[in-house]
């Protein structure tokens, strides 16, 4: 397997439709929780700021390419687990 760069995975991600990306997300999530949680912390204030601030651009993103009369994301990872 090649090695890509972030810039080329980024790319691929948006590639994706949104129910791939929740799945995207739904794989990740685990395992950054546990590598956090695994690793000492030595963040500061500020990559938690910056952290936060990412995350929420991602869901303006998310947001924006959300369909009308289309179930919510919410809802779609709701019925995906069910």
């Amino acid at each position: 397997m090649s090695a890509r760069t972030l810039g080329e995975m980024k790319a691929s991600i948006e590639k994706l439709d949104l129910p791939d990306q929740v799945r995207l997300l739904e794989y990740l999530t685990p395992k950054i929780a546990s590598a956090l949680l695994a690793s000492p912390r030595s963040g500061t204030q500020e990559d938690a700021d910056s952290a936060w601030r990412r995350y929420r651009v991602l869901g303006e993103r998310l947001g924006a390419t959300s369909v009308g009369g289309a179930p919510s994301l919410t809802d779609a990872v709701s019925q995906m687990r069910r």
